[in-house]
């Protein structure tokens, strides 16, 4: 069925009308929505040119597929970058996108920003880059499956693009990318707050010392954004659990190619996954005599670990089999052309020792493959360097004085407070006390009989059964955040840490 809908342009507004005109039932894409707030209510002859010459290529580059589940989130990621590092809700990336462009900016100048930011992002996401070398990156990226770090990445893009920086630093920079998550997923730090380190690294990079100042921002990172070092990845190596893992093929494909002209697909080549000291719980005899008495001890501790496992395109032949049958055997250790097997054939047992030693050597390897950032103690302690400011206040003299009482209060919230997370600093600014990572979280202000603490974030967010904070949503105060807690002797301390370790993850996550 064909609708027409005859408009007045001088009273009606075509956009607001397409914004809610949905008969199928089904939401229009954030996508629809921007596309046509582009384009709408320029003359037919503008609409067409930008639309074939911007709109139609990016819809192209997508594909069909691609460009109805990814355009949204390519255009969440612009925003992002272009909104020093804010992130928005992926169902209201719309109106987030008709805010920035109320800043000033053209419908064509917008459009051509747009198309250019999705060039990195179709190269990036759907591997279509025409350089082989950033190709193979960007596959590796994939297999990741980390998103979150497309913000910076594509920033970097774009000043790669312009040739602010060289070929060589922007794989140094992709390839410390991969190292930093694939240490992180090894070492079991968790991942929500990615988005967030991601999102606000381009604005860390001083432009005038580039690649330096990005080596020294992941050498420096805390808490739970660390770059886990050498010695903590190889130890967490040696006892991980790597087959659970989702990027077990990843970490195997990458141990076996690394510095080979010839490398193989786990996927494509059909290998497989095979387990050298066998998964049967009830292990052959064979197995049992050589692991020794606490053979079953072994195989729990070792089964699944980096050192139990190599890749074979004979995982059915093997099965179960002996270790000097697995060796001999057609298609064994000994006739295989991988050199994750190489070490194999010439053992004369497999046990304990031998597999931590494996696992030891390819650990050694691992570091090599995903490195910590190359950087001297003197850059980072340059690019730590604040630039000098006259430091107003250091302490709380110039705050109201506080009755003993309250003071003990107060010392005792800060100590709780600074024992939350090692990221966490304390500020001294003119009306309060703020705790920050990477903006405030809580503030507290002084009083001779009481303090005020805010916490950052909506009054409606906060999970408080015992009532304790006050909607300042609207009301003008000093702080930052909606709630307010006015503090007494006789407040409930420990009802306050919980509001405050809510806002504290709030920003974390």
């Amino acid at each position: 069925m064909l609708v027409s809908v005859a408009l007045d342009k001088s009273q009606d507004n075509p956009q607001l009308i397409f914004e809610s005109m949905n008969s199928t039932g089904k939401d229009l894409s954030q996508a629809d929505l921007i596309r046509n707030y582009i384009l709408m209510g320029q003359p037919t002859s503008e609409q067409d040119k930008l639309y074939s010459t911007y709109w139609r290529p990016m819809e192209q580059g997508f594909g069909q597929q691609g460009y109805a589940d990814y355009f949204d989130l390519f255009i969440r990621d612009f925003l992002t970058i272009h909104n020093k590092g804010k992130i928005c809700k992926i169902n209201e990336v719309y109106e987030a996108f008709k805010i920035y462009h109320k800043s000033g900016v053209t419908n064509e100048q917008l459009l051509v920003d747009v198309f250019t930011f999705s060039k990195y992002y179709i190269s990036m996401y759907f591997c279509k880059d025409t350089d082989k070398d950033l190709n193979r990156l960007w596959e590796e990226l994939k297999e990741l499956d980390v998103n979150v770090s497309f913000p910076f990445l594509m920033r970097v893009y774009y000043d790669y693009d312009i040739n602010k920086i060289s070929k060589a630093d922007f794989i140094t920079i992709i390839k410390l990318t991969t190292s930093y998550i694939v240490r992180r997923v090894i070492c079991e730090i968790p991942t929500n707050s990615l988005n967030k380190t991601f999102a606000t690294f381009y604005g860390k990079i001083k432009q005038d010392n580039y690649i330096t100042s990005v080596l020294a921002e992941y050498a420096v990172k805390d808490s739970y954004r660390a770059f886990p070092t050498n010695d903590e990845f190889k130890e967490k190596l040696i006892v991980k659990s790597i087959y659970n893992l989702r990027i077990k093929n990843y970490i195997l494909e990458a141990l076996e190619n690394q510095n080979h002209k010839e490398p193989i697909n786990i996927t494509r080549d059909g290998y497989t996954i095979e387990h050298i000291m066998p998964q049967n719980p009830e292990l052959k005899k064979e197995w049992q005599d050589m692991l020794g008495v606490n053979w079953k001890e072994v195989q729990k501790n070792y089964l699944h670990t980096l050192g139990n496992l190599t890749l074979t395109g004979y995982n059915s032949e093997l099965s179960d089999s002996p270790f000097n049958i697995k060796q001999d055997i057609k298609g064994g250790f000994k006739d295989s052309h991988l050199r994750l097997n190489d070490a194999l054939g010439s053992l004369s047992k497999w046990d304990e020792t031998e597999i931590v030693n494996r696992v030891k050597i390819l650990a050694n390897q691992a570091v090599t493959i995903w490195e910590y950032p190359k950087v001297s103690k003197v850059d980072i302690e340059e690019y730590t360097k604040k630039d000098k400011v006259d430091i107003i206040y250091s302490s709380t003299d110039h705050y109201q004085s506080m009755l003993p009482e309250i003071a003990a209060i107060y010392e005792k919230l800060d100590r709780k407070i600074l024992s939350l997370d090692v990221a966490i600093k304390k500020e001294y600014k003119k009306d309060y006390v703020a705790y920050k990572v990477d903006t405030n979280f809580t503030d507290i202000e002084h009083y001779k009989q009481h303090l005020k603490l805010w916490v950052n974030m909506p009054f409606d967010s906060v999970d408080d059964p015992k009532e304790l904070c006050k909607d300042v949503t609207n009301i003008g105060h000093t702080g930052n955040g909606g709630a307010e807690i006015k503090i007494v002797t006789t407040t409930d301390l420990d009802a306050v840490m919980e509001i405050i370790k809510q806002s504290l993850r709030l920003q974390i996550e």
